[in-house]
């Protein structure tokens, strides 16, 4: 906020001091912008000049209309990538830094109302971002290997892009069925008080093709944000540094989400908003919520767990009469059928092809891929914000074996997921 209340950006993404805007001293301000801008070149050679530039947005087929315009280009990253520099170390980004090297322009100082705590965790993110970027500039010095540095110019690439995209999710809405599939970890997340959460191989592309299959609707994150993350990762191992310094605090584990950052969480609300949409048009009748997750090839206790066990929290609690045997054939339903489409995989090694697992009836207790965290942790799955937020009247979670994943996937004539 305080380097913020100094700058102020132009339409070029210059930095200008603010004293020069507002006495309206053009020439200053076209000197100071001249200055700021062949400071950045130096220091960033042609990545300054690409992250002077808006990045168009995707086609809109892959991605949800927006209204509102694009932000401008963060100009926080410029100062990243300065920082990233040999000539400049990582310090305290908020103390005694020159207009050239670390603004956050108007759009940002909006950003200075987020809570303080999430301020300081960005900063803290975009300095070990910054020594990791200078790490690998100088280890292009001891003549790196040419792929990684193909993955360091990516990275800054993207990082830049990112910072202004807007969402980070992406939803394909392919048909009108009242029918969303998530796939929460298609990408390394941060969850707090947990090591980081491993990216699940292949689920985002099972989660769009059962989408497309059932003419529904899937919700994921979008393709650079995956790709961002997956750098990030693979760069901060070869350098051997702490990953989870590295992860952006901002990509919230949308499966571990508290009650209190539901209505702040932009990828929940995308959930609520989808199902608010459907219920006005189908007036009370039911919506299927599908969350694809992946789990290690057996011997874990199935190729297929089918968690229900925040449906059956819910029903227990708000069901009506006949809720919990209603429950028990959608679950013998689900169990016999898809062991029936499974078989002719011959998945290996051999093992349980479907399981289904539910919450202990003795206590509630939380029981591994049940799609549902207990109560008192305070947290909650993808599959209880459908039933207990969102409003579906349905969801189930779906942990494959990666055996499956790629059995789905690797049919050319897409026969196995069309049977699934």
């Amino acid at each position: 906020a305080a380097v913020a209340s100094r700058t102020v950006a132009t339409r070029d993404h210059a930095v200008v001091p603010a004293a020069a805007t507002e006495r309206g001293d053009a020439s200053a301000a076209k000197a100071n912008a001249s200055s700021a801008d062949r400071g950045a070149k130096v220091a960033c050679g042609r990545w300054a000049e690409k992250l002077s530039q808006r990045h168009p947005e995707k086609d809109a087929v892959e991605r949800v209309e927006q209204k509102d315009e694009p932000p401008p280009l963060d100009a926080a990253f410029v100062s990243l990538l300065l920082l990233a520099s040999k000539e400049t170390a990582c310090g305290d980004l908020g103390s005694d830094v020159s207009p050239a090297s670390a603004s956050l322009g108007t759009k940002a100082a909006d950003k200075a109302k987020e809570e303080p705590a999430e301020v300081e965790e960005v900063r803290r993110w975009r300095c070990a971002v910054a020594e990791l970027l200078r790490g690998e500039a100088e280890a292009d010095e001891d003549g790196a290997e040419t792929e990684d540095l193909e993955d360091m110019d990516e990275l800054r690439e993207l990082l830049a892009k990112g910072d202004n995209s807007s969402p980070r999710w992406q939803l394909n809405r392919i048909g009108e069925r009242p029918l969303l599939v998530t796939a929460p970890h298609g990408m390394y997340l941060l969850r707090d008080g947990w090591d980081p959460h491993v990216a699940e191989e292949y689920t985002t592309e099972v989660a769009r093709a059962m989408a497309e299959e059932l003419s529904g609707t899937c919700l994921f994150w979008n393709l650079d944000e995956q790709r961002c993350s997956e750098l990030l990762v693979s760069l901060g191992r070869s350098q051997g540094r702490n990953i989870a310094e590295l992860l952006d605090p901002r990509n919230r584990d949308p499966n571990y989400l508290s009650a209190e950052e539901l209505e702040s969480n932009s990828w929940f609300r995308q959930m609520r908003d989808v199902a608010a949409g459907w219920k006005r048009s189908i007036e009370g009748g039911s919506m299927l919520h599908i969350d694809v997750h992946g789990c290690k090839t057996p011997p874990a206790p199935s190729h297929l767990t089918i968690g229900l066990g925040a449906m059956q929290a819910h029903l227990e609690q708000f069901g009506g009469p006949g809720a919990s045997a209603g429950l028990a054939a959608f679950s013998a339903t689900l169990e016999s059928e898809l062991n029936a489409v499974l078989a002719p995989l011959k998945l290996k090694p051999r093992a349980a092809l479907v399981r289904i697992a539910g919450l202990d009836p003795s206590d509630g207790e939380h029981i591994k891929f049940a799609g549902a965290w207990s109560l008192d942790l305070g947290r909650f799955t993808q599959s209880q914000q459908a039933v207990g937020f969102a409003g579906f009247s349905h969801s189930v979670q779906f942990e494959m074996s990666k055996a499956l994943r790629r059995a789905l996937l690797k049919d050319k004539e897409n026969k196995a997921m069309v049977r699934f």
